[in-house]
């Protein structure tokens, strides 16, 4: 579906945004979800009506984090939308006896990602109203933007950097975003070093304080829900779907707890390359003397010491 989407001559997408896309392309995924992308699809693939709703129903997701100027209860419905589509397209595969969850469904980890954004965004506009009235909340804000770009820059002084390494350059990196970057506009500085990432947290251009130091009521709230489980039912029902239900049978899932990785060499594994990876491989077991103890921290002591002397050179 997205392949004719791309390959169409009159559309908004690249074909790079769908074939080997990077995974950290954000503009390939701001063209996905964009307004404009959305409507191409929904006039010159009538016939593709659930994508268009998907679309539709994650571009709203993103802009009830992204947007400048919208007001918070608006956030809230958008997210509780969102939310309520998820729940029951999930439940309407897993009821289906032709359908699988493997097959049918995103996955499970994006599933859990996107109720978090749903959830977390209305519990900081609640945080906010009790504890924080006062201040405007600017969700965009909340998220790790600022240190993927930050991480960025960091990664051009040095790509395998660690907490010392980044004590060590503070003031080179103040010198490059206050040197020079002096320039260029804040949205140029932000992509400057951003290694395929777009950061937008600089951009407010359209920003409407007023709204954002407006928060809802839990009267508001309840209204907003009932509206968003409304307009979630009418694009269910233009799907096939009826929202009642299979909500009525959904049922939170349940993951399976990720275990470790075993640190213990296999016949398969790939042996240690390096002083380090050898010391890791000794860190789980207990020492027999208080000497071996002491041989072990001096070694790491030395790696420490080399790599700190490596990045002073830099």
């Amino acid at each position: 579906m997205l392949h004719a989407l791309a390959e169409h001559v009159l559309g908004p997408l690249f074909w790079h945004d769908i074939s080997n896309a990077k995974k950290q392309d954000d503009r390939a995924a701001a063209r996905l979800f964009s307004g404009a992308a959305l409507k191409f699809h929904s006039e010159n693939f009538s016939d593709q009506k659930g994508l268009s709703v998907y679309l539709f129903i994650l571009g709203e997701l993103v802009d009830a984090w992204q947007n400048r100027s919208i007001p918070h209860l608006d956030r809230i419905k958008m997210v509780l939308r969102a939310r309520f589509f998820l729940m029951a397209w999930r439940s309407h595969i897993k009821a289906h006896p032709d359908h699988k969850l493997s097959t049918q469904f995103i996955s499970r980890e994006s599933y859990d990602i996107f109720l978090t954004l749903c959830d977390s965004l209305i519990s900081l506009i609640i945080v906010y109203r009790q504890y924080f009235p006062t201040y405007p909340l600017l969700p965009w804000l909340h998220s790790t933007e600022v240190c993927e770009h930050l991480f960025g820059m960091l990664r051009q002084l040095k790509k395998d950097f660690n907490y010392t390494d980044v004590l060590n350059f503070e003031r080179k990196l103040r010198a490059m975003m206050l040197g020079a970057f002096g320039n260029l506009s804040p949205d140029e500085q932000a992509n400057q070093t951003s290694a395929g990432y777009h950061h937008t947290y600089f951009t407010a251009d359209d920003l409407d304080m007023a709204e954002l130091l407006r928060y809802p009521t839990e009267g508001e709230i309840a209204e907003a829900s009932d509206r968003a489980y409304a307009e979630a039912e009418q694009l269910l029902t233009h799907l096939g779907i009826n929202a009642d239900v299979v909500l009525k049978d959904y049922v939170d899932p349940v993951f399976d707890a990720i275990t470790a990785p075993s640190r213990t060499l296999s016949h398969r594994s790939r042996p240690p390359q390096n002083f380090a990876e050898l010391l890791a491989l000794y860190q789980p077991v207990p020492f027999k003397s208080s000497k071996d103890e002491e041989v072990f921290e001096a070694c790491e002591l030395a790696l420490v010491s080399e790599s700190l002397d490596q990045s002073l050179k830099m």
